[in-house]
Parts: structure tokens; sequence; C-alpha cells
């Protein structure tokens, strides 16, 4: 199989200290060969750590898509992202450790009426003569850990939930079991994608005022057996699909909930707009 890797087109490698500091910051402490059962305990360990959140676009600040922006943001202040960030830095630490990959772009069709623009990115790994799906970036909907890509492989069961990848003519399509059916998350191709694709997509997402992200605050984490998101005020917790605890988050007990619940480091320059803004004050 030819070199696919797409470190030559636009990544620098990660330093030993970058990898390092990202080991840190996700507590991994295991091998670091590239093999499937490294990738499971990255995947797992990456999506249980760093969380997903959109307060940059939220509160109408400019997010980069540029590696080390993503670093610091994400590493060295202890922050989150979303899709572009988590499945970048991702995509570079595997790099170092040697797995091939293809970075991809997707369309989401979960709980959407009109036809959505691709603006939502994946990684496709090859390990032991095999494709593989990785993406820790899709918030408590997604995936846990890797799915096979291969034609009739059986769906994956984690955390009390079931994903599979399904062909759909020259596209997949990543599904998730939801009350008794096989529900579409999102549909994409295998051509492989260039920085500058995700420089804007990452605009539009970011920036657009029919995106989601402009119009509110989503914060989104995973622990080994539940998902746990906030959306503006209100914290929801689930298992298996099924509703644990939701409450509703005060204005005094927010700093403490993005430390210990999505494991934010946010200086009080960040929270207190975030504050004006959601309890208009």
């Amino acid at each position: 199989m030819a070199d696919t890797t797409p470190q030559n087109r636009f990544f620098h490698p990660l330093s030993d200290d970058m990898l390092a500091a990202y080991l840190e910051r996700i507590g991994y402490q295991g091998v670091l060969s590239p093999t499937l059962e490294v990738l499971d305990d990255l995947h797992r360990a990456h999506v249980t750590t760093i969380c997903f959140e959109n307060i940059q676009p939220f509160m109408g600040l400019p997010l980069s898509v540029a590696l080390d922006d993503i670093f610091n943001k994400m590493i060295l202040e202890k922050r989150g992202g979303y899709c572009f960030e988590h499945n970048l830095l991702f995509a570079s630490v595997l790099l170092k450790l040697g797995f091939q990959l293809e970075m991809l772009t997707a369309r989401v069709v979960f709980n959407t009426v009109p036809v959505t623009p691709r603006t939502h990115m994946l990684l496709q790994i090859y390990q032991d003569k095999s494709t593989w799906l990785a993406d820790v970036g899709f918030g408590t909907k997604g995936i846990l850990l890797p799915l096979s890509m291969e034609p009739g492989f059986p769906p994956r069961h984690f955390a009390g939930r079931s994903f599979r990848v399904k062909p759909q003519g020259r596209f997949r399509v990543l599904q998730s079991m939801i009350q008794n059916t096989w529900t579409d998350l999102y549909i994409f191709s295998l051509e492989p994608q260039e920085w500058v694709d995700y420089k804007m997509a990452n605009h539009y997402v970011s920036t657009h005022p029919d995106s989601k992200f402009t119009q509110m605050l989503i914060l989104q984490i995973h622990t080994k057996n539940s998902q746990i998101t906030l959306k503006e005020k209100e914290i929801i917790e689930t298992r298996a699909g099924e509703l644990i605890k939701k409450t509703v988050v005060g204005k005094k007990t927010m700093s403490d909930l993005f430390k210990k619940t999505f494991h934010l480091h946010l200086t009080r320059a960040m929270v207190a707009p975030l504050q004006r803004i959601l309890f208009r004050s």
C-alpha cells in the first residue's frame, strides 16, 4: 500500500515534548507502538479527558485550526475544542507514533432537515491490512472507540451503545443504535482532504450565523459509561441512551462545573463574559 499519510502535505511532526505533554493531558501511560490496542486506548483516553466545546464561536471570538494554536489551546491551556481541533490534534499524535491515516470530511445527517455542508472531520486509519474510523471530535453522540470500516464487520458495543459503519454506494455512513433503530449520524466519502478544506469549513462553522456553534453554548464529554452534555444552562447525563440526571447550572457554580466535570481550565477573563451572556447580567 502506498504511503497515504498527510504529514508531508501540511503537518509538521509533533516534538517529543509536545507528545509527552499530550499524553500527560489525557493521562495515558501505556505503550506507544502503532497497534489497534494502542489506538483504542488513546481514543478512549482522549474523549474522556478533553471535552467538546464551542466557547470561542459562541462568544464571537476567532478560532484557529493551525496545529500549534490547537496544541496551545487544548494541551497547554487545558481547554477543549470541536471536531477540527480534536481530530487534527489526534491525527498529529497518531502520525508521530507511526500510524498511517487519511483525514476525511463528513456531512452530518442526524437531527437535520435541510442538507448540511460537509463540516465534520474524521480519520481513516490503516492498520493490520484493514481500515478503521477514528473520531474524537463528534461529542457525546460519537464513538468511544474506533470502528472497523470493512464491509460486513459486526457492530461495536461500548458504554451500553452500539455503532457500525455501513457502505452506501461510494459513501460510508456512521450509524448508532437509537431506540432499537439503526440511525444515521453522518455520511462521508473516502476522498482525502487538505488543511485548506478544514480552514474553509472551520470559518463557516465558527462564524456563520446559521451555524449552531455560533448560536448555542455546547459542552460535551464522555465518561467510561455515560455521556454528559451542557447546552446553555442545562446539564444532562445519559447512559445507554437513558436519562440519568438533568440539572440547571447556576451562575456561581458554572466555573467549578467547567473544571470538575469537563476538565476545562478557563481563566476568569473567559468565564465572566460567558456568564454575562448566559445569565444576562
